[in-house]
């Protein structure tokens, strides 16, 4: 199976996880566009559609990241900003060596990751999602 197959199953999962956690806040992701926010070599800028985030996170040799934190962090537009931050480990090229193994891949799904003047002392909401999304200084291209 190639890497980018697996990648795309493993980032299924944690979306899963992530709406989950979501629906304890009241919040249902499928009612957005997703959107991913990779943070990793000068992209983080920019907000890449599924298709675009796998391309970045497979490198020419099939190696992939062994460990990539992931988070709801922001509502812009009609988009759910999903943030995806690589560790600093060496690139993979088994699930096995993946922080999540076969079962989750590289992908750790966080409730969310939001600045504290934004949380205000309390627990996300639609508001707080839809501040940060005010706050980035990031261009929402088609969606």
């Amino acid at each position: 199976m190639s890497a980018k197959i697996l990648l795309a199953d493993w980032l299924r999962v944690a979306r899963t996880e992530i709406a989950q956690n979501l629906q304890e806040l009241a919040i249902r992701l499928e009612d957005y566009a997703v959107c991913y926010q990779l943070f990793l070599s000068g992209l983080s800028k920019a907000l890449l559609t599924e298709t675009e985030l796998l391309q970045h996170l497979v490198s020419e040799d099939g190696r992939f990241p062994a460990v990539a934190d992931i988070a709801p962090t922001a509502i812009l537009g009609n988009c759910f900003i999903l943030a995806v931050m690589p560790s600093g480990h060496a690139w993979v090229s088994e699930a096995e060596l993946t922080w999540g193994g076969v079962e989750k891949g590289p992908f750790k799904a966080c409730p969310w990751s939001l600045p504290n003047p934004v949380l205000k002392g309390g627990r996300p909401t639609v508001d707080s999602f839809l501040e940060n999304g005010q706050r980035l200084d990031i261009t929402l291209q088609g969606n």
